[in-house]
This record gives structure tokens, sequence and C-alpha cells, in this order.
């Protein structure tokens, strides 16, 4: 479902909803890439819990606010257009997931 929203989003909501729906099926093309990646490192994620490294989870979470936060400042001083934000948070949460990514697989990786 992913990848033909990346593809065919704008389409596909405009047919099954209306062309109302253009603008919204443009958003979902733009998280859809983020949604994918999420689903990979959803799952992954848990590895923590079962290598006791919760410590390290937490100070993961504890970095992913700190651009999440700075997006929504940025957004309300700037002033951008809801499709930018969409487009910057589906960015953002695409670099934590890569990132939680990472470090589960180093932590999977230790003997």
């Amino acid at each position: 479902p992913c990848g033909l929203f990346m593809v065919w989003a704008p389409e596909i909501l405009t047919l099954i909803l209306g062309p109302a729906w253009s603008e919204a099926g443009e958003m979902a093309r733009v998280l859809a890439p983020m949604l994918l990646i999420r689903i990979v490192a959803s799952p992954i994620g848990s590895i923590f819990y079962f290598t006791d490294h919760q410590a390290l989870d937490f100070k993961l979470t504890l970095l992913s606010t700190v651009p999440l936060s700075l997006l929504i400042l940025a957004a309300h001083g700037l002033r951008i257009t809801p499709m930018q934000l969409v487009l910057l948070f589906s960015i953002g949460y695409s670099i934590i997931y890569l990132t939680q990514l990472l470090f589960a697989f180093k932590v999977a990786s230790r003997p």
C-alpha cells in the first residue's frame, strides 16, 4: 500500500472521494515513504527491550523530540504551508526511524 500511495495517492483519493481530496492525496504521497520506514522500524525497535538497552531507547526517544519541537516552532514562526509542514514532518520522522533502525542493528550485532 505504501508503494501505491507513493505513486498514485492523489489519483486514488480523487477517484474514491472526489476532486476535493486531491490535496490530501498529495499529502498521503509525501507521508507514504515515512510510513514504509515506520512499518520496518517499529517491530525491530523492540530489540532494545529484549537486549536490555532500554536506556538507549529512552535517549533516542528524547533526542527525537528536539527536531520535532524545532519543526513545530519553525512552522509557526515561518508560516509555512500545510504541504510544507507535512513534508518536513515526513522527513523528520523518516530520519528518526532510520536512526532507530541503525541503533537497533548495532545492538543486534553485538555478541
